[in-house]
């Protein structure tokens, strides 16, 4: 919960194989039913992608988020950390 405007606002996503490999290095938007691809021949296999724009979140604003990343590989070990910045 902020005070002011979170401008470019979204989720950091950075996943690591099992040996300690950065696998996934995003940031996806405060969205909801949409899926992300990390990279591009994913990207083109998924028929409803999420929207590339960071948006903005007001102060005290509540966002539900319900999205899907996919990647070939496999991940075992993830932070998501929010993500925004104090001017536009």
């Amino acid at each position: 919960m902020g005070n002011s405007t979170a401008y470019n606002a979204g989720l950091k996503v950075e996943a690591y194989s099992g040996s300690g490999v950065l696998e996934i290095n995003m940031t996806v938007p405060f969205v909801s039913g949409y899926n992300f691809g990390t990279d591009s021949s994913i990207t083109s296999k998924l028929s409803q992608l999420g929207p590339a724009q960071l948006g903005n979140l007001t102060s005290g604003q509540a966002v539900m988020i319900d999205s899907d990343i996919y990647h070939e590989g496999v991940v075992t070990n993830w932070t998501v950390t929010p993500a925004w910045t104090n001017s536009p």
